[in-house]
């Protein structure tokens, strides 16, 4: 990231620290709780998706995550294309295998039925 603000980096490396990031999240935790209690009409779906939309989803947010995500991909460009070979070539494999597992058994079962009919 080009132009990270002293604050951003402050918050990174703050949050690099796992005591401090149990912290925030039973502080989250407790202050969502507490909030679902406050809410008399319980539709929950509606309530926490506005909460998140004033809190998270914020087109400065967006865009911060946006940049990040794309220097992550930039930076990782050659692990991430090895990771998906590795993941699609385990998929092909997995089917390939289930493939000839399913067509020796449907195999074997129609010579055992021809035998028996012979």
């Amino acid at each position: 990231m080009e132009n990270e603000t002293i604050q951003k980096k402050v918050i990174k490396e703050t949050f690099k620290n796992v005591e401090f990031q149990k912290a925030v999240a039973e502080a989250i935790g407790d202050n969502l709780v507490k909030a679902i209690r406050e809410i008399d009409d319980w539709n929950l779906q509606y309530e926490i998706k506005e909460i998140m939309k004033e809190a998270i989803f914020t087109e400065t947010f967006k865009k911060e995550l946006t940049e990040y995500a794309s220097n992550f991909i930039k930076e990782n460009k050659e692990e991430i294309l090895e990771l998906t070979k590795k993941s699609v070539s385990a998929v092909l494999v997995n089917g390939i295998t289930a493939f000839a597992e399913k067509t020796a058994k449907l195999m074997t079962e129609k010579i055992n039925d021809i035998s028996k009919v012979y």
